[in-house]
């Protein structure tokens, strides 16, 4: 079992601040190399077919659902009932009980081999990190289904980042 001065360890070894993040749209991952990232989905719900081509075809890839809105604000978006500035401020409220550098932390360890045991919130034994991964290098794509100019919670989550001192932007492509 992991202890608490080994989690400390790992998550002290992580230097997020070099490299760069990224929101993008699955729509467009065939336009790019996606080894050069970690490929991580910010949606609740990943269509099964898509799931699997993200598995294989991209090096490193950590889907982080949690990180995408709750259902009710996505249903209430979705059916109009919900404003896009209302949901902005619902969404922006529910990261705000997420530390960046804790998400950002754990998208690496996650990407370099690591599984998490959902019941004691450490490393299961045997599945730790590898301190040495690739993973470390690369920046992170924070990806869902909106195109780029639409209305997404991506681009709130964005600004989330930013605000946190981590900056995030569109992935610009030719």
């Amino acid at each position: 079992m992991a202890t608490k001065t080994s989690l400390e360890k790992m998550y002290k070894s992580v230097h997020i601040t070099d490299n760069k993040i990224y929101t993008y749209y699955f729509g467009g991952l065939s336009k790019i190399d996606t080894n050069n990232f970690i490929v991580v989905p910010v949606c609740r719900t990943l269509r099964p077919v898509l799931a699997e081509s993200l598995k294989d075809t991209c090096k490193y890839y950590v889907n982080c659902k949690y990180l995408g809105p709750e259902e009710n604000l996505l249903t209430a978006r979705k059916y109009g009932s919900m404003s896009e500035e209302d949901f902005k401020y619902n969404y922006s409220k529910y990261l705000a009980q997420f530390h960046a550098k804790s998400v950002l932390t754990d998208i690496y360890n996650l990407a370099a081999g690591g599984q998490i045991d959902p019941m004691i919130g450490g490393w299961i034994d045997g599945c730790e990190p590898d301190p040495s991964s690739e993973a470390y290098n690369k920046d992170i794509l924070l990806c869902c289904y909106e195109k780029p100019e639409d209305f997404c919670h991506r681009h709130i989550l964005a600004e989330w980042f930013t605000f946190n001192g981590y900056n995030c932007e569109e992935l610009k492509t030719m």
